[in-house]
């Protein structure tokens, strides 16, 4: 009904409503008892039948509130003590009136949407049912109570290769055991037979198939319907074809234990091998562990294509190598393994040597030739390993052992090797307890700004005085920490603690930080460095983060969004280690580099060697035309200094101006710096070396 005409309607209610009001205040004043009984009587009528002859709720409020207040009104006008009672009466009865509407309204109205909502449901159900029919890959089946088809979709026509007339009114079971493989037909097709026999529901039941001489794989579904009194009326179900799915199963599986780039068994397909000849007869058999040497350099040179071309070739020749009934597999990266069948110490010691000499022959790649090694480690079983994971481990031991040697050769597992594991794993151990002991400590060696005549940097470097050990070298825990990823609280540690001790230096000064590649791999590097700050007050430009070229390597886009993102914080970067790298020009030019150190391999004796004034100057040139910083790194003789500020380097570091300082000692050497132009160290001729910035 359109609003207007709505409204009309209910003003049109409302006005019969105010008209019936009138008569109970008309006729009151003058009638008599039995006459005003009537007067109540035929109102509580009008007030009861307006519910039922009004078109909706409104309208009966508009019909019955005016007559039931109308008769109120006139039974008070009446004289006598009878009519407040019978306006209270009216009250009541009107009250339960509009109580019993409300209710049966509301009632009404639920019937109604739950009738609209079921057939809407109905409608949405048959349509999809259409669609499902005429567009889905899968197909409807409908049986009668002897499971015979009833239901034939152009869909089922298709995929049984049929025409309806040779579907409707056959047998289910036996339509489908005609087009099962015979090996299934005891299987799939038994079990569905034996599901419609017992009137029990299936859910994608899979049975192989071949039709028009196409091999395929079918999920059916099937469940019984019953009438209402229980009785049977046969199977509604649903048919897909899986053939795809299983088809990607299959591949999945293969590539589950194959290496998607060489063909060959994985690290998963190798371990399931060993645990099963050690399952098997007790017959010896060898274990050797192949781990590629200067692969990286190959990897970071020419690229990870050429990297992957070269993996490939790699597994051919180790293929090549071993007998049929042995297994060659990649376990990932640049390493291999290969489990020599009924093999002894001898045979593994020819196959290992006939491996270096095969698999170290030149390469040709993408046009280049290219040169790799290998080492390897070897472990026999029985006599190293009574089981699969201990080989294995011994194995590891043995390469370690090849590596430390000077790769290109390989070793056997011996006991000993074990006994410098277990070494390295207590080191570790303690390693974790480090932080907890509070065994660290920071170092500080100054950067001295010629050009300034004072300390513009000082690099934290991390000590370690083990309560055991004394002072442990960075250089034999970090790489530890690097591998077990105890970098990571190292590093925020390391990030924290040099903040907080340079808020008290000089505002002038910064704190340069090393920062390990594992640090970028963890999410939370942004907000250590923000937190470490924001704690200290230390401002943003005042640290700086010292990278090496690693960093980049296998970098993802995450790594340099998080440089990025900690650069426009505002703190610097420096890239350590300058020049010794295999692609530092790139690595300039995909990050902006506020500072570039040179290495003090080219530093040293740069007066007398030719070569490293050269790559000073290159580097110096090229820094300072990229508006970058230039820090010379380790230079210990006024020679040194003179040339390098003579090639335009002016922040140095090194043992000429200072060697590392505690944390106490650093702050008082800036300022005195800072103060006097001398600078504390240890070089006879610092105070000459400092003049020549007035020079």
């Amino acid at each position: 009904m359109p609003l207007r005409a709505y409204r009309m309607r209910n003003l049109h209610v409302g006005i019969i409503g105010l008209l019936w009001s009138t008569m109970p205040v008309c006729l009151a004043p003058h009638a008599d008892a039995n006459q005003i009984l009537l007067i109540v009587y035929v109102s509580s009528g009008l007030i009861a039948s307006s519910v039922v002859i009004a078109p909706t709720l409104l309208a009966a409020f508009l019909i019955s509130v005016p007559v039931m207040l109308g008769t109120i009104v006139a039974m008070l006008m009446t004289r006598g003590s009878a009519g407040p009672v019978l306006a209270a009466l009216v009250v009541v009865y009107s009250s339960l009136i509009f109580i019993s509407t409300l209710h049966s309204h509301r009632s009404f109205i639920q019937r109604t949407v739950g009738k609209m909502e079921f057939e809407e449901q109905r409608e949405v159900v048959g349509l999809l049912l259409r669609e499902f029919e005429q567009e889905s890959s899968d197909w409807l089946w409908r049986t009668d109570a002897s499971n015979r088809l009833e239901h034939i979709s152009e869909r089922m026509i298709r995929v049984f290769g049929a025409v309806e007339g040779d579907l409707r009114g056959k047998d289910f079971v036996s339509l489908i055991f005609k087009l099962t493989d015979p090996a299934a037909a005891a299987s799939a097709v038994t079990r569905l037979s034996e599901a419609l026999c017992a009137r029990d529901s299936f859910r994608d039941l899979l049975v192989p198939l071949t039709i028009q001489g196409r091999h395929c794989w079918w999920h059916i579904t099937g469940k019984p319907m019953f009438s209402k009194d229980g009785t049977f009326r046969g199977y509604r179900g649903v048919g897909s074809d899986v053939t795809a799915a299983k088809q990607s199963q299959a591949q999945i599986a293969h590539m589950a234990s194959h290496d998607s780039l060489t063909g060959l068994p994985n690290r998963f397909a190798f371990h399931e091998a060993l645990a099963a000849a050690f399952a098997g007869p007790s017959h010896p058999f060898a274990l050797l562990w192949a781990d590629l040497d200067q692969f990286k350099d190959v990897n970071d040179t020419l690229g990870h294509a050429a990297g992957d071309t070269l993996l490939m070739e790699v597994a051919k020749r180790l293929v090549a190598c071993v007998s049929s009934g042995d297994l060659v597999a990649r376990l990932g990266g640049d390493e291999f393994v290969i489990l020599l069948s009924g093999a002894d110490s001898d045979s593994a010691d020819t196959l290992a040597g006939r491996i270096i000499a095969t698999v170290s022959e030149p390469y040709h790649v993408d046009g280049m030739r290219v040169g790799i090694g290998v080492s390897i480690g070897i472990s026999v079983a029985p006599a190293d390993a009574a089981a699969s994971d201990e080989l294995f481990k011994n194995a590891d031991l043995a390469l370690y052992r090849a590596k430390s040697d000077g790769r290109g050769t390989w070793r056997f597992y011996e006991a000993d090797m074990d006994v410098r594991a277990q070494e390295r794993r207590a080191l570790q151990r303690d390693l974790r307890l480090a932080l907890e002991r509070r065994q660290f400590h920071l170092m500080f060696q100054p950067i001295v700004d010629l050009s300034l005549a004072r300390v513009g940097t000082a690099e934290a470097l991390l000590r370690w005085t083990h309560s055991e050990r004394g002072l442990v070298s960075p250089d034999s825990f970090i790489r530890l920490a690097e591998e077990t990823g105890l970098i990571v609280q190292i590093g925020e540690w390391v990030i924290r603690q040099a903040c907080l001790e340079a808020a008290h230096w000089p505002g002038h000064t910064c704190v340069a930080v090393n920062l390990s590649p594992v640090q970028f791999r963890d999410t939370s590097l942004s907000s250590i460095v923000d937190s470490a700050l924001s704690d200290s007050g230390l401002p943003p430009e005042r640290l700086v983060l010292e990278i090496t070229e690693s960093v980049f390597l296998d970098a993802d886009d995450g790594v340099l969004d998080t440089l990025h993102a900690l650069r426009e914080r505002g703190v610097s970067f420096a890239l350590d280690d300058f020049g010794t790298g295999y692609s530092s020009l790139s690595y300039l030019r995909s990050f902006p580099f506020d500072k570039v150190k040179i290495d003090k391999s080219f530093v040293r004796d740069i007066a007398h060697h030719d070569s490293n004034l050269a790559i000073v100057r290159a580097i110096t040139g090229m820094a300072n035309s990229l508006g970058m910083t230039v820090i010379a790194e380790g230079v210990e003789t006024e020679e040194e200094l003179i040339v390098l500020r003579l090639e335009g380097c002016m922040h140095i570091q090194g043992y000429l101006f200072s060697r590392p300082l505690s944390a106490s000692a650093i702050g008082p050497y800036v300022r005195m710096v800072a103060a006097s132009g001398i600078h504390g160290g240890e070089a006879q001729s610092t105070q000459e070396a400092l003049n020549l910035q007035t020079q």
